[in-house]
């Protein structure tokens, strides 16, 4: 299975560490020690605060690579930028070279989500995350698919995985209507001489023959319980029915 970028994964670090540095920061600008907790805090300004608490949750949308982060994003860099401005415009504690060069790093830093194009795909289509998508392999399991005004015909899979089928296109009897993506179906799948597997699905795709793969459906389970789950992921593991 394919991970996570490290990328994304390093951005949110960088961001969450930043953002909690603060109060380090002021406590070494005033030189306060470890015991002057309430001064530090009380020298965070609420402009601060919204530096953190925008920055800690564009931080965990990035890593969740969630949809979120297209929105959390700008505007943690506008609370970043407004803030250092001010810092430059009004402080004496920082040059302003340093408040322009922080809101610039800031900026360069969230640069990836957006100018990469596999980036910007992922944060706007969250559910096709691949790493989270569970392992399938090559393997054959007789199956039963059966469903609303369509007869049952047995089948075999040509890879499963704990969440999915694909199955060689079964020959229906004449007349029965065919399968398209998006209807519904029931399947009776035998991991075993001593256990079937009984759920709902759903037709995904259907997809020609190529050099990969045969003609077939592409069948996600429905409803599963927790014990069927556990069921398929030994039999894709092991690779053999129970």
């Amino acid at each position: 299975m394919k991970k996570k970028p490290k990328l994304l994964i390093l951005i949110a670090l960088v961001i969450a560490v930043s953002t909690l540095s603060i109060p380090l920061q002021i406590a070494l600008i005033y030189e306060h020690s470890v015991r002057e907790v309430m001064q530090v805090l009380n020298k965070i300004t609420l402009l601060n605060w919204f530096v953190i608490f925008t920055g800690l949750a564009c931080s965990i949308s990035i890593f969740q690579v969630s949809s979120r982060a297209r929105v959390l994003t700008p505007i943690a860099l506008a609370i970043v930028g407004l803030n250092n401005w001010i810092v430059a415009a009004y402080g004496i504690d920082f040059a302003p070279s340093q408040a322009h060069v922080a809101t610039a790093g800031f900026a360069l830093l969230c640069a990836p989500l957006f100018a990469f194009p596999k980036f910007r795909w992922i944060l706007a289509h969250p559910k096709q995350r691949w790493w989270l998508t569970p392992p399938r392999k090559q393997m054959s399991l007789p199956l039963t698919i059966g469903g609303l005004r369509l007869p049952s015909v047995r089948a075999t899979t040509f890879d499963l995985s704990e969440t999915g089928a694909f199955v060689p296109l079964p020959e229906f009897p004449a007349g029965s209507r065919q399968l398209n993506p998006g209807d519904g179906v029931t399947i009776t799948l035998h991991l075993g001489s001593y256990r079937q597997l009984r759920c709902e699905g759903r037709v995904v795709r259907l997809s020609k023959e190529s050099t990969t793969h045969p003609e077939g459906l592409g069948i996600t389970f429905l409803g599963l319980c927790k014990g069927d789950r556990h069921a398929l992921k030994r039999v894709v593991d092991q690779g053999v029915g129970l």
